[in-house]
């Protein structure tokens, strides 16, 4: 905090000593007191019986500063932590919490050093967990009643139900189809909706500390409702959606908020099942970890690293280092360069393909027409991924993303703006990899390793691979389009404003080439990067081949939605579309390839294969250096068949 208070700290005597704070009584009006407990020991807490809450919320050290008393001399805070605490006031005695912008010094790197390695102790110890996500509106009022009430409504059988027995049940607190159908409870999504997108879910830290709580309670002001009945809400609401067409008009306002539906995977991962437990938990998961968090949000950017440390086995913690007088771009090239050699890991001798996107895996069984029965398996529940890859994770840098730095004043630098190649962890903006997109389906540099060094102290990476093509005509990207928006507030405009670009892609393209016939089929299908909404099939369907614009533009613009296939293809291909064009535009090669570049590319760029990369990437030349500009999607280049028919030698690129 930048706010100056009367408070002193004590140094702590133990790296496994924490302090407590003591909330006193009071009425909401009062002015907050407290006390603070110093050195509470870790190691015996459990024997002792040491009761306390251990609170999860976001705190903006940007906020303006207010005043509370801790053994009676002046703190400052935000306005939502006094709030909070208010709310916490217990009528009498006092309520032990340990809250982390207060019982860690966060003015003294190295005891935030110190208490971030015990923030697994910390969470897994405490008696409840409390998810405080703001005041109470009447978004929020809504949205817990409505759940509270669907969570009474559910049998005792089946509350403690697996997702399987779940999405089978025919409860009347289930029946989420009927329910999303009925206009009248409009409302009551909206206000789910936007409960559900609340910033809190977008706060790094909440991953580690939710997945390690016991009993976690999720709190708006002065309501709450149990973490199992809100994880048990949206994870029927998941089965009933994934079990029908997600192109279904009255889905659509929900499949934003299932895309982005955190609290599920953490659920399972809370509970420590599978390969996906915390022993297991190496240097691959936190790659991929890394990967899926991408666009999370910390207000120290090394802590998109150091807050998924909690999670993971004792040996990877042990090889990264928590160190807060590292400088950012220390800790980003130190982790980069421990996790480049790791080969991502598959969960069986197949090679499974599911990428790093959030996913549950549901089995349920069906009975058919016919009378027999069928077992199915959705979606996947961890981040299992193929063997192959191990310099995919260049796949997250790029020129555009390296040039930001929305960093607050006070976090050292060393040399800015990051290489291009370093993947920044800081830059919450970018959208998913295509790795992510296709479900880790591709492989562009088929089975070659990868060969690669650093030199200028870590300023340059140099990396063998092939020069393919060069950037010959690129089309508009999204962001051209939304400059010219004036809102983007519901769904419907912002597919609006993607079925435009869709369509003034296709006459753009068609008279790109004089004498190139321009093909339908590969067009759309570059567009969506060949990938699918959902894990249920891996590449676009042969139909989204064959795209109508007009088609696209009426869904997007009318909300409507035909109730025949052609329809559903088209209203998924739009939720595709939300995916793939975010920071990337469509362009063709000067060999007449169809391409889904970054939009930071320029004409004359170079499309390359680096060895042990699944996907493509632009290099370009930028201020006389050769930098990496992004990875992109070539139509037939992604499943490494030109490998066969390779002209020419490999380059060694020196990527600054």
């Amino acid at each position: 905090m930048a706010a100056q208070y009367a408070y002193q700290y004590e140094a702590l005597r133990s790296s496994r000593h924490i302090r407590l704070l003591s909330i006193l009584p009071g009425t909401r009006d009062d002015t907050v007191r407290c006390e603070m407990i110093q050195d509470v020991a870790l190691d015996t807490m459990e024997r002792l019986g040491v009761k306390y809450n251990a609170i999860s919320y976001r705190w903006r050290a940007a906020e303006p500063a207010t005043s509370i008393y801790i053994d009676d001399a002046t703190f400052s805070v935000g306005p939502a932590l006094l709030a909070m605490l208010k709310d916490l006031r217990p009528s009498d005695g006092s309520r032990p919490v340990w809250i982390d912008a207060i019982c860690i010094n966060q003015n003294d790197v190295k005891e935030r050093g110190v208490q971030v390695k015990l923030m697994q102790d910390i969470y897994s110890l405490a008696t409840h967990t409390l998810i405080w996500l703001g005041e109470i509106d009447d978004d929020g009022e809504l949205a817990l009643t409505f759940i509270s009430r669907q969570a009474a409504m559910e049998p005792e059988r089946e509350r403690d139900a697996s997702l399987e027995e779940r999405w089978a049940g025919c409860t009347p607190g289930s029946d989420y189809v009927s329910l999303m159908r009925d206009r009248s409870y409009s409302l009551i999504w909206l206000a789910i909706f936007e409960f559900c997108r609340r910033d809190y879910w977008s706060r790094v830290w909440m991953i580690q500390e939710i997945a390690l709580s016991k009993n976690p309670t999720v709190v708006c002001g002065h309501m709450g409702v149990a973490w199992a009945d809100f994880e048990t809400f949206l994870g029927s609401v998941f089965a009933f959606v994934a079990m029908r067409d997600p192109g279904a008009m009255h889905f659509w306002h929900l499949v934003p908020l299932l895309e982005d539906s955190f609290p599920l995977l953490l659920d399972s991962m809370r509970q420590g099942q599978g390969w996906d437990s915390a022993p297991t938990r190496d240097g691959r998961w936190l790659l991929s970890a890394l990967q899926k968090y991408r666009t999370f949000a910390a207000t120290d950017p090394r802590d998109k690293i150091y807050s998924l440390l909690g999670l993971v086995s004792e040996e990877t913690r042990h090889d990264i280092q928590v160190d807060y007088e590292a400088t950012v771009e220390k800790v980003f090239i130190d982790t980069f360069k421990y996790l480049l050699p790791k080969r991502r890991r598959a969960e069986a001798q197949d090679d499974i393909v599911t990428g790093s996107t959030p996913q549950l895996r549901c089995n349920f069984t069906m009975t058919l027409d016919d009378g027999t029965s069928s077992t199915t398996s959705v979606g996947e529940e961890g981040f299992m991924t193929r063997k192959h890859g191990p310099l995919n994770s260049i796949c997250c840098a790029g020129y555009g993303s390296s040039q930001k730095g929305d960093f607050p004043d006070w976090v050292p630098w060393g040399r800015f703006p990051f290489a291009s190649w370093l993947p920044n962890w800081g830059d919450n903006g970018r959208g998913p990899t295509i790795d992510d997109l296709s479900h880790c389906r591709f492989r562009a540099s088929g089975d070659l390793e990868p060969e690669y060094s650093f030199h200028d102290e870590d300023r340059v990476l140099q990396v063998k691979g092939y020069l393919i093509d060069d950037v010959r005509w690129m089309g508009s990207s999204v962001g051209a389009f939304l400059s010219a928006s004036s809102s983007r507030d519901t769904l419907s405009k912002d597919l609006a404003i993607i079925s435009s670009v869709a369509d003034s892609q296709v006459d753009a393209i068609t008279s790109a080439f004089q004498g190139r016939a321009y093909r339908e089929a590969d067009f759309w299908k570059t567009l969506v990067c060949d990938s699918y909404p959902t894990s249920h099939f891996s590449e676009a369907p042969d139909e989204w081949g064959s795209m109508s614009v007009a088609l696209l533009r009426a869904i997007a613009r009318e909300e409507e939605i035909p109730e025949d296939k052609k329809g559903l293809m088209a209203s998924e291909y739009l939720i595709m579309l939300r995916k793939t064009m975010k920071g990337r535009c469509i362009a063709i090669s000067r060999q007449g390839m169809y391409m889904m570049v970054p939009e930071d590319t320029k004409l004359g760029d170079y499309i390359c294969v680096l060895w042990g990369c699944d996907v493509p990437v632009v290099l370009g030349m930028r201020d006389e250096e050769l930098v990496l500009v992004g990875e992109c999607y070539v139509d037939m280049l992604m499943d490494g068949e030109w490998l066969q028919s390779v002209e020419g030698e490999s380059h060694m690129f020196a990527i600054q």
